[in-house]
């Protein structure tokens, strides 16, 4: 079972066979005698998973952490929506007005509590809140 890591016997001792890693497989090579075939048999290395570089698991956490603090303030903005529209008033609003609503709503809100937001999380922040509202 273990015949690599037994010790040698009295038998004249074989050379060792030589071990190179090719991809995910390793293949061994033995010495041979002249005009013998040589073979190479592969057995894939057992499988870990790499560990992902630093950068990559700083990059990671950053994302992570954007994400919550955006889940955050779509809490605090839905809040803010729910204080100061008028539930009553949704029924007869077209779209673009409840969206110019929300937008100026959560622009103002956004100012107060100090956070700048790219383009884009504005945007997908309005929608989200949009849809909220709309019980989408």
């Amino acid at each position: 079972m273990f015949s690599r890591f037994k010790k040698p016997t009295d038998a004249p001792a074989a050379k060792p066979a030589q071990t190179v890693a090719v991809g995910a497989a390793t293949t061994s090579v033995r010495p041979t005698a002249p005009g013998q075939k040589v073979t190479a048999g592969l057995r894939a290395l057992p499988s870990a998973p790499a560990p992902r570089p630093a950068a990559e698991v700083v990059a990671q956490d950053k994302e992570n952490k954007r994400k919550e603090r955006l889940t955050d303030l779509k809490v605090e903005l839905h809040k803010r929506l729910l204080e100061n529209l008028n539930l009553a008033a949704l029924e007869h609003a077209t779209e673009a007005n409840l969206r110019a609503e929300i937008s100026s709503i959560t622009s103002e809100a956004l100012d107060e509590l100090s956070v700048a937001l790219n383009k884009d999380d504005r945007t997908t922040l309005n929608q989200e809140l949009y849809d909220e509202v709309m019980g989408l």
